[in-house]
C-alpha cells in the first residue's frame, strides 16, 4: 500500500481543498482523503513541474470518472494558471 501525505499550505485553493476532503474507512480506521477533483488539480500541478509519466498516467485514469465536477476543476486550473495539456478537453 502506498500513500502520500500532503502538508497544508496557506492559500485559498488549499483551504477549499481541505474543506472538500472526504472521510473514508481505511482498515477500520477513519481518515480523510482528498476529493478526486482536488487530486486531479494536485497532479496537474505536479505534472506542470515535473512532466512525470506517472502523474500523466494517473491523470488519464482519474479523468475517466464521469461523475467528476469538471467545472470545479476548470475553475481552479484557470485560477492557478495550470497548463492542462489537452487533458480536460472533452
Amino acid at each position: 500500500i502506498r500513500y502520500d501525505f500532503m502538508v497544508y499550505q496557506d492559500s485559498d485553493y488549499n483551504w477549499t481543498a481541505f474543506q472538500r476532503r472526504v472521510q473514508v474507512n481505511f482498515f477500520d480506521t477513519k481518515c480523510f482523503i482528498s476529493s478526486k477533483e482536488d487530486l486531479i488539480i494536485s497532479k496537474l500541478n505536479w505534472y506542470n513541474i515535473s512532466q512525470s509519466d506517472k502523474q500523466l498516467e494517473d491523470l488519464k485514469f482519474l479523468l475517466l470518472d464521469k461523475s467528476l465536477k469538471i467545472n470545479y476543476i476548470k475553475n481552479w486550473v484557470a485560477k492557478l494558471n495550470l497548463k492542462t495539456y489537452g487533458l480536460l478537453e472533452s
